[in-house]
């Protein structure tokens, strides 16, 4: 993909629209501990400008998050607050999940009862590699979005053999589970429920940090709630800028490294003149 294809999917905001027209979305994530999971989600759902963004965090970490964005809607507690999935475009569950007391219960909430796309990341993949099952009860189109390990674990196949060839391994998985699989990795891979394959060609070693999966199930969630196209390629136009926005942000810098916290200015800055 370049700049152009991915301007074609990313739609610039018609002047009469209003901010439930630009990328209503949810993020279910962050527990004790895990604040900044849940922050960088919402940093990755503000590079591609969703208007939107609901948060439902546990009230531990509501005070850290509501002090470091101020623009996100907040609903602390360890429920979905009622009627919001009536509302949104995308949902993201997962980040920071990892000691959430009622994330099983939350993660089979949205499969039963959203019917727009999820994405499911981080302590969601984990729930799901434990009780395959889970995903037999979904209503809505999923998006999964695992590294190498997680894939391992998801599929039961040994990391050896994920490494050696994910892409055969992620594709079988995905037609199987009639999913849309996102492949992290050096190259990541997008892989459609019918086949379809796209491998990434964007990004750099800067992105070997933790944070930048959480900024990419953001990123997923805001580019599935504002682009028109089909599924498979609205994902693989967020990987692309994601990496894109890495490879802007290192740009001349030989030690490829950067704080994710920068990517949105970055994105303003590439995106400047389109929106």
């Amino acid at each position: 993909m370049d700049f152009q294809t991915f301007l074609s999917i990313f739609p610039p905001r018609a002047e009469e629209s209003d901010k439930t027209q630009n990328g209503r979305i949810l993020l279910v994530a962050g527990s004790y501990g895990m604040a900044g999971a849940c922050s960088l989600a919402q940093i990755g759902a503000h590079c591609l400008g969703a208007s939107y963004v609901h948060v439902c965090c546990p009230d531990s970490i509501y005070p850290i998050l509501a002090s470091r964005d101020i623009v996100s809607v907040y609903h602390p507690g360890d429920e979905l607050p009622p009627g919001v999935l009536a509302h949104v475009d995308a949902v993201g569950i997962g980040c920071g999940l990892t000691n959430h007391p009622r994330k099983r219960e939350l993660l089979r909430q949205l499969l039963e009862e959203a019917g727009v796309p999820v994405v499911l990341d981080a302590e969601a993949l984990r729930l799901v590699a434990a009780d395959p099952s889970l995903l037999g009860i979904a209503s809505c189109p999923l998006i999964l979005t695992p590294h190498l390990g997680e894939l391992a674990a998801l599929t039961g196949v040994s990391l050896k053999t994920v490494k050696e060839d994910p892409q055969a391994v992620g594709k079988e998985y995905a037609e199987r589970n009639h999913v849309t699989l996102v492949v992290k990795g050096h190259r990541s891979v997008i892989l459609s429920p019918e086949g379809e394959s796209c491998v990434n060609d964007s990004g750099n070693a800067a992105l070997a940090q933790a944070g930048s999966g959480d900024v990419l199930t953001g990123m997923i969630t805001a580019m599935c709630a504002v682009s028109s196209v089909d599924l498979f390629h609205a994902v693989c136009a967020a990987v692309w800028f994601h990496g894109a926005i890495a490879d802007e942000a290192v740009r001349g810098n030989t030690t490829s490294v950067f704080d994710p916290v920068c990517m949105p200015q970055v994105a303003n800055r590439m995106l400047a003149g389109y929106r």
